[in-house]
């Protein structure tokens, strides 16, 4: 006896799928910034796109994930615009300035992103330990650090090298913090604040 096909609903093609995960997320992402993190459901997601709860957990597997593709889409892009525009013919020490000046130009020129990354209200320290370890976004950042070894040096290999690194990373995001949640202030250009603090954590003359 022949068996009969199953009914139903056509699967989903994978254009289709991606179309409704893009939908989600910019959903999300509304709602997030309007409302915060904390006070919005997958519920209130299904809402927002007309799904059933049980369809839209057929595209993400929670709240935190979709968060997580927003923060993926926004690294994707920022290391996109470093990579374009970082050249090989600098020196090391001209190559990790600029890469540390686009890095913060670009949160000065998208503070809204900045403010969904880094100042989301309701995300815990988990959530962004995950992310922060995981892929892709682990790999994104290796670059910087061969930049980074590359303009310090010998000094790399020391045990301050880490430090010397956190360090940076911190100025950057000091200064972008600054910047975004402060703009009245009459700051220093950040281009210039940055090379200024590369310079003087590496002892160096700014470039």
């Amino acid at each position: 006896m022949a068996v009969k096909g199953a009914r139903g609903r056509p699967a989903r093609t994978e254009a289709e799928t991606e179309t409704m995960r893009r939908e989600i997320s910019q959903a999300a992402e509304r709602l997030f910034r309007s409302e915060g993190y904390a006070a919005v459901s997958m519920r209130r997601l299904a809402v927002e796109v007309g799904k059933s709860p049980m369809a839209l957990y057929s595209y993400y597997g929670s709240k935190i994930e979709i968060l997580h593709h927003l923060w993926s889409r926004v690294f994707d892009d920022l290391f996109a615009e470093v990579a374009a525009r970082l050249s090989d013919e600098l020196s090391p020490l001209e190559r990790l300035a600029l890469f540390c000046e686009i890095y913060v130009q670009y949160w000065v020129s998208h503070p809204e992103r900045y403010r969904m990354v880094f100042m989301l209200e309701g995300v815990s320290q988990t959530d962004v330990g995950n992310f922060m370890v995981g892929e892709p976004f682990a790999s994104q950042f290796q670059p910087m650090r061969e930049i980074f070894a590359a303009a310090l040096g010998s000094g790399a290999a020391d045990g301050q090298g880490a430090e010397v690194f956190d360090l940076i990373i911190c100025l950057l995001h000091g200064v972008a913090h600054n910047h975004v949640t402060m703009s009245q202030y009459a700051w220093t250009d950040p281009a210039r604040l940055v090379r200024l603090g590369i310079a003087r954590i590496l002892g160096a003359e700014p470039v």
